[in-house]
């Protein structure tokens, strides 16, 4: 590999890492914010889902990559969770890519039922509300997309949190070119197994 091609991928996995923690930072701060009643819940949901979001765009190259017609599990069809709709309808989503598509707030159209008297004939109107994906289903976005960094065997070590390294090591045939091997003689030190 060229050393061009090596800053390039170090680059990307250093974009990957920043939106990952960018993720866990901007939930903790918005928890925060809740709890202390500085933002309302609405607002909170619109934030975490960008942060998932931008994570989501920076995997999209390695697990739906433009030059291949294979479709990716995680991309097309892990189910990410549903949206229980007013209208009565659920929106299942699937695949981090459907997950992408999903609106920040979504327009549902409901028919409001009433009547002045018991014996009167029922009068529908319709009227347009929207509503938010749930918590529960930006945090399962949020794991899925962690599930499948590990699952393409893109290790993420966080020992040293300004040294954080992506780990290829299923990938390739042997330990990264960033890794020393398991048996080092330098240190004197054998790896436990």
């Amino acid at each position: 590999m060229s050393e061009l091609d090596e800053l390039v991928r170090k680059r990307r996995f250093d974009e990957i890492h920043e939106a990952r923690r960018q993720v866990i930072d901007d939930e903790r701060s918005l928890n925060e914010a809740l709890a202390t009643g500085r933002i309302d819940d609405g607002r909170a949901r619109r934030l975490f889902q960008r942060a998932v979001d931008s994570y989501v765009r920076e995997l999209e190259f390695l697990l739906n990559p433009p030059d291949d017609d294979d479709e990716n599990r995680w991309w097309h069809d892990e189910p990410i969770g549903q949206i229980d709709l007013p209208n009565g309808n659920v929106r299942l989503i699937n695949g981090l890519g459907d997950y992408l598509e999903l609106p920040e707030d979504i327009a549902v159209t409901v028919t409001d039922v009433s009547k002045a008297h018991y014996y009167d004939v029922p009068k529908g109107s319709k009227r347009t509300v929207t509503v938010q994906p749930p918590w529960r289903l930006l945090r399962s976005a949020f794991r899925t997309a962690n599930a499948a960094v590990s699952d393409i065997g893109l290790e993420l070590d966080l020992t040293e949190e300004r040294d954080a390294e992506f780990d290829y090591s299923d990938i390739l045939d042997g330990p990264a070119p960033n890794e020393k091997p398991a048996d080092d003689k330098s240190t004197g030190e054998r790896d436990a197994e």
